[in-house]
């Protein structure tokens, strides 16, 4: 029986040892052989099942409940009827009635104090297998095993306690009443705690299955029952994130950061999503505090990029330079220093640090039309037209390279050598006005006039239409905001 019992529920192995020390002194050595080699048989069999035990669970809550709602199931029907409601009282020890906890610990005094052989084995089993159980976790289902013997202790109680008299019923009710209070009052807590578990749980299957809608109502629920997880203001970010809806995945992240502002993960996160959402003005003060504060130095490159974006030129050049003394052969750090040294008005400090990424097989394209639009700027639109050249052999429709290398060629006073650039964009981008501007005044300049006027009536419709089709969406945005705005 003791095996069966080991297998059936496995944090009772406790009980097997003080079984053999009773029967040793009741003088049953024969017995006491028999039932320990019942119990290495199971303890066997439990060891190859892999029953191992959860010490790292919560074992405060063997007296008291705290799980989720599934483990809370039984307490669901007090709803449908006014005796289970009286029966079924939830707190205490939570499983199956709120009193028998106190009750149980009354009668269990009384069988100490009177000594029976016979009740100590019963003491045995309630003590070994509530160690049992607060290793397992102390839960709904590792509690069960203690129920039907605390049952009859708390029978017990009362029965005993009837017999006492005056005084003493008044001093056991008075203790009844005090270990009652001290094992609910945490009770209206660990229900909002299981509540919030509960739909974190839902929250996560709905996203594994795709229901994303879904989803985030669980993940909103879990919050707004108080959950303290840090998970689930990630999820429900990303879940926004996922769904279109950047303003609503940034104000969890201020949420999660208003929550625990020490979190350097989340003042991180904050401040990408800020970028994301163009308010660089927020995101830089965040990735400063990081840096300084926190000592975060590789967080430079998102700092510079948030200072380059505010227009704190100058500060963002202290960062790139100083990111890039910690990595000098990264190749985004000193494209962003020369975009930085070109918005500041550095162009010679620009052009050096485009000319080193030429060898770069990320930013070498991108580095020859900066460093190209630096030079024009400047005028040396013969040093500027190679470059261009370049990225047309690297990349001959890169679309910004043929527009650009056609104005060089244009301001070179060379409009033939610039139409074949222009023709293949305008073949890449039918719909470009500008570039049918371009191709009016190359022809113009060609004296080929009937072409120029054709791309001139071309230019004018392209324009008008993108006009047109701006303007539209200009009206529709202000349209959306506004219902949005009334409906809020």
């Amino acid at each position: 029986m003791l095996a069966l019992c080991l297998l059936a529920a496995p944090q009772a192995a406790l009980f097997a040892p003080a079984v053999l020390w009773w029967l040793w002194i009741g003088e049953r050595q024969r017995a006491c052989w028999a039932c320990a080699l019942g119990t290495a048989c199971a303890l066997v069999l439990w060891y190859f099942l892999g029953m191992v035990t959860n010490a790292g669970g919560s074992p405060d809550l063997l007296g008291r409940g705290g799980e989720h709602l599934p483990a809370l199931d039984m307490y669901h029907a007090r709803g449908d009827s006014a005796v289970l409601a009286a029966l079924l009282w939830k707190w205490g020890f939570a499983f199956p009635f709120g009193l028998v906890l106190p009750l149980a610990l009354l009668g269990m005094g009384f069988t100490l104090a009177a000594r029976e052989r016979g009740a100590l084995l019963a003491l045995l089993f309630v003590g070994t297998g509530a160690v049992g159980t607060a290793l397992y976790g102390a839960h709904a289902e590792t509690r069960m095993v203690l129920v039907p013997v605390l049952l009859l202790f708390a029978v017990s109680g009362v029965g005993q306690l009837a017999q006492l008299s005056w005084a003493g019923r008044g001093i056991a009710v008075a203790g009844l009443v005090l270990v009652a209070g001290l094992v609910n009052a945490s009770t209206p807590a660990m229900d909002r705690a299981a509540q919030a578990s509960q739909h974190r749980y839902l929250g996560r299957a709905y996203a594994e299955l795709g229901m994303t809608a879904t989803a985030i109502a669980a993940y909103e629920q879990a919050l707004t029952a108080g959950s303290i997880d840090k998970d689930v203001y990630w999820a429900l970010a990303a879940l926004y994130d996922a769904s279109g809806k950047p303003e609503r995945a940034l104000g969890i992240s201020r949420a999660f950061v208003a929550r625990w502002p020490a979190d350097e993960r989340g003042q991180r996160v904050l401040g990408d999503r800020y970028m994301a959402a163009g308010r660089p003005q927020q995101a830089r003060t965040i990735y400063q505090q990081l840096v300084t504060g926190g000592g975060q130095e590789a967080l430079l490159g998102c700092l510079g990029d948030a200072q380059l974006t505010s227009g704190a030129l100058a500060e963002a050049v202290q960062s790139y330079e100083r990111l890039l003394t910690l990595s000098p052969d990264s190749s985004r750090v000193r494209y962003q220093l020369a975009r930085a040294y070109a918005a500041g008005g550095r162009m010679e400090d620009a052009e050096r640090s485009y000319r080193q990424l030429l060898d770069s097989p990320v930013y070498g394209v991108q580095a020859r039309l900066e460093a190209a639009a630096l030079l024009r700027h400047n005028g040396q639109l013969a040093t500027a037209e190679p470059l261009l050249s370049q990225v047309l052999a690297l990349a001959p429709d890169h679309r910004e390279g043929l527009l650009l290398l056609g104005e060089v060629l244009l301001e070179q006073g060379r409009p033939g050598a610039a139409l074949p650039h222009w023709l293949r964009l305008a073949d890449l981008e039918p719909h470009n006005w500008r570039v049918q501007g371009h191709l009016s005044k190359a022809y113009s300049q060609l004296g080929r006039d009937a072409e120029a006027r054709d791309a001139e009536a071309r230019y004018q419709r392209a324009r008008q239409r993108a006009q047109l089709q701006q303007r539209i969406e200009v009206e529709q945005k202000a349209l959306a905001e506004k219902i949005l705005g009334e409906n809020l």
